[in-house]
């Protein structure tokens, strides 16, 4: 009544210092080991996404089911029914939906690390990302993936189809930064 909450979800909005202001402080910390979670779970009866709330208990994420959770909640929120939707993600939109430590810590803040593992039977390209991961095409694998893929992509079915291919082709399909770092900016390298 105090904080005027007229709905479950304005809960997740709920401080230690409003605890504090409102005499409640010593409740939450004897009873409840400091934790606002722990207390609206206690004493509400809700279905509880704990990535709501300023901050999850220290261990949430180390369950794999968890991220699960939250993942699925977030395709949903986001309005993703197919997975090439995954594709739009960013680390922002995860950070801004509560998932900021999650994958920075279990992912190396690499959207394409966070969806591969979250949907481990469909085949994600990393490059096709905005935030894939440091160091993606230092692994040779990767050149050869994309290349594979990119083959697939201009329906290449002859090696001698390869010998159309150009720079801004290989740009406009998300391989810029490979033609340049590794090839000196050249196709037939």
């Amino acid at each position: 009544k105090e904080l005027r909450y007229t709905s479950m979800e304005e809960w997740y909005q709920v401080s230690k210092q409003d605890f504090k202001k409102n005499g409640g402080d010593g409740l939450l910390q004897r009873d409840y080991k400091g934790s606002i979670i722990r207390f609206v779970r206690k004493i509400f009866k809700y279905e509880w996404l704990e990535w709501k709330f300023s901050q999850t208990t220290k261990d949430y994420f180390d369950e794999f089911q968890n991220r699960i959770l939250f993942t699925k909640w977030l395709g949903r929120k986001l309005g993703y029914t197919r997975m090439e939707d995954w594709y739009q993600i960013s680390s922002e939109l995860i950070h801004n939906n509560g998932g900021g430590g999650m994958i920075q810590t279990y992912y190396r803040n690499s959207c394409y690390e966070f969806v591969s593992d979250m949907f481990r039977d469909h085949e994600f390209y990393a490059w096709l990302f905005k935030c894939s991961y440091r160091g993606l095409w230092e692994d040779t694998e990767n050149h050869k993936r994309y290349v594979r893929w990119l083959g697939k992509r201009l329906k290449y079915t002859t090696i001698e189809d390869w010998y159309k291919i150009t720079v801004s082709i290989i740009e406009s399909n998300y391989g810029g930064g490979l033609l340049q770092s590794y090839y000196n900016g050249s196709p037939s390298r």
